[in-house]
């Protein structure tokens, strides 16, 4: 039979275990924004790890949103996890452990073996539905005030998620 050791938890690992598995993560608070609050709750679903919010320089998993090289220095060292860049000129971290990223865009330039996808398209995974009651749901940037009323959408009825209220 054998048994599962534990290591006693170093500085800056991305799990901290203290009897239960627990991750620091950093996500943006500036304005409500609801991409960004979907990283604790992806987190806690797909990695069964509680999930407790860090200062961008403290956190060890950066995970939803336009946040490297902006909210995520050059210098962070945790983990990416989805995480894309606000400009174009904006850093990915070359020091960070990256598991993924957000888009084409981000990963430009950047080497290693990674998977490239959104977290934020998993956010069905988050809830359950009954019964499907509009055929387009759009849940826009809080930046973009456009796309709700997009003529290419209209013909849809589609149902707008107001990601401000």
């Amino acid at each position: 039979m054998s048994t599962i050791t534990i290591p006693e938890p170093r500085s800056h690992d991305p799990l901290i275990y203290s009897g239960d598995l627990r991750v620091s993560a950093f996500w943006w608070r500036g304005r409500k924004n609801w991409g960004d609050e979907l990283t604790p709750l992806l987190l806690k679903r797909f990695s069964h790890v509680d999930v407790v919010w860090a200062e961008h320089d403290k956190a060890d998993i950066a995970c939803v949103g336009s946040i490297l090289g902006n909210l995520i220095k050059p210098e962070f060292t945790g983990v990416i996890l989805g995480s894309g860049k606000l400009f174009k000129n904006g850093v990915v971290p070359p020091k960070a452990t990256i598991l993924a990223l957000r888009g084409p865009l981000t990963a430009r330039g950047i080497r290693g073996n990674y998977v490239c996808g959104d977290p934020g398209l998993l956010a069905d995974e988050l809830v359950t539905v009954d019964t499907k009651l509009h055929d387009l749901g759009i849940v826009a940037h809080w930046s973009d005030t456009t796309l709700a009323t997009d003529a290419r959408f209209a013909k849809y009825k589609p149902f707008i998620v107001d990601t401000k209220a």
